[in-house]
């Protein structure tokens, strides 16, 4: 675990709605959590990572969904060309 994630606002909260259907109730509760996230970005920061080396990050990191995130990556490919 990183140091990141022991101040993590879903830190105890069941990760149903992390990784629940993209769509609805859950995955407004999950980004109402990480709204209120100190370290929403790290963790949005760790997801893009993780993606990059080739692994697929499924559920909501950072208030994004695995859509958003892909979107996100080919953006900062594109900057970094």
């Amino acid at each position: 675990m990183t140091d990141w994630m022991n101040d993590a606002a879903c830190r105890g909260i069941d990760t149903v709605i992390f990784f629940a259907a993209y769509t609805g109730d859950p995955l407004r509760e999950a980004k109402r959590v990480c709204a209120t996230c100190p370290v929403a970005q790290q963790c949005l920061d760790w997801a893009l990572d993780t993606m990059t080396n080739g692994n697929d990050v499924d559920g909501v990191y950072g208030g994004t969904t695995h859509t958003q995130r892909k979107k996100l990556r080919e953006q900062r490919q594109e900057a970094a060309a």
